[in-house]
């Protein structure tokens, strides 16, 4: 569930709250109903950069993230994003979305699910044989 003037009055107090101070930090949202601009451009201020940010479910499998904006190519004021997104491990890509949700929906192929159903059979496995070797917590 969504709401647009929620979203909108968020994005205010963000703005206030970053004001002059903090020019260069970048605004993002996972909004799948809304176009970004429609959320932000009356109530953040033009100079920011504000852009969509969606990670790929399951998190800890898939390292891609989308970085999406209404322009043709990531603007230099995303550097400092990209940068700390491939720092922490993802793998950033940008998409112009010029589509009403703002994203591109990417989804699994049947050999990422097959490879997604074997880590985790493999991790349960691992926790169950670890869970069964390790000494019982000691008595208070």
């Amino acid at each position: 569930f969504e709401d647009l003037a929620v979203k909108k009055e968020l994005f205010k107090k963000l703005e206030e709250a970053a004001g002059q101070r903090h020019p260069a930090t970048i605004f993002s949202t996972n909004s799948m109903n809304f176009d970004i601009m429609n959320i932000t451009s009356e109530v953040v201020s033009a100079e920011r950069t504000v852009c969509g940010l969606r990670f790929l479910h399951p998190v800890f499998f898939i390292p891609d993230i989308e970085v999406s904006g209404p322009w043709n190519a990531p603007p230099q004021s995303l550097d400092s994003l990209l940068a700390l997104l491939k720092r922490v491990g993802f793998k950033p890509f940008f998409f112009n979305c010029k589509n009403p949700s703002g994203f591109f929906r990417r989804r699994l192929d049947d050999g990422e699910v097959t490879a997604f159903r074997a880590q985790q059979r493999d991790r349960t496995a691992s926790a169950l044989q670890g869970s069964a070797t390790e000494p019982a917590p000691a008595a208070p």
